[in-house]
């Protein structure tokens, strides 16, 4: 099992895959990685390294901090008690800065 990090790294490949409408053998191809390696990755069985994450992250038009951040849907503080199932931030997270107002 990957750690909290790699695992919200993850979540976050899937959802920018998932936004853009491509398959995990549509960004893999994309990226010049293996499909494999994406599929491992989104579902938390391993984390990758940097000879990966940096085309993923290319290929995604998004930075490595910003595949590590919040996502767009929650902007890192979801209501108090509720973790989104996207990014992992929590709303009483103080990591991701507390909870929401």
């Amino acid at each position: 099992m990957a750690s909290p990090v790699v695992a919200r790294f993850g979540r976050r490949v899937a959802m920018e895959r998932k936004r853009r409408g491509w398959s995990i053998a549509d960004l893999a191809a994309k990226a010049g990685i293996g499909a494999t390696i994406i599929s491992n990755l989104e579902h938390g069985r391993q984390g990758c390294t940097l000879d990966s994450a940096v085309p993923l992250a290319s290929t995604l038009g998004i930075s490595l901090d910003g595949l590590d951040g919040p996502c767009g849907r929650c902007a890192g503080k979801p209501h108090p008690g509720y973790t989104c199932g996207l990014c992992g931030a929590s709303g009483e997270d103080p990591q991701r800065g507390g909870a929401c107002a």
